[in-house]
């Protein structure tokens, strides 16, 4: 449990394999082209740019080395967060009437 220790590293990292794994996935149900439309769409635009923004961000803090563990850890419980909230809208607005 290397993530109890302040090492969120490798947590991270399969964190950032599954969520891009999830989007792979999304692209199934109505199609690249349409949910590409969608996911630039003016309602979602922002919660887009915000999710790939803390995937980025997440990379940056794991990788960065002037930050302690401790802190370390406590960016990254917060940026995935934030990913999962925005998870959780993307899901919404793809449902028919949902938002």
């Amino acid at each position: 449990m290397q993530i109890l220790s302040g090492n969120a590293t490798p947590f991270v990292l399969l964190f950032l394999f599954g969520n891009l794994t999830q989007l792979a996935g999304s692209f199934f149900l109505c199609g690249p082209a349409a949910f590409g439309k969608k996911l630039i769409s003016r309602e979602m635009r922002f919660a887009t740019f915000l999710y790939f923004g803390t995937m980025v961000a997440l990379l940056i803090v794991c990788y960065v080395e002037t930050l302690n563990d401790d802190a370390r850890l406590g960016i990254a419980v917060l940026l995935i967060i934030v990913c999962y909230a925005c998870m959780v809208y993307f899901a919404i607005c793809m449902l028919p009437f949902g938002k």
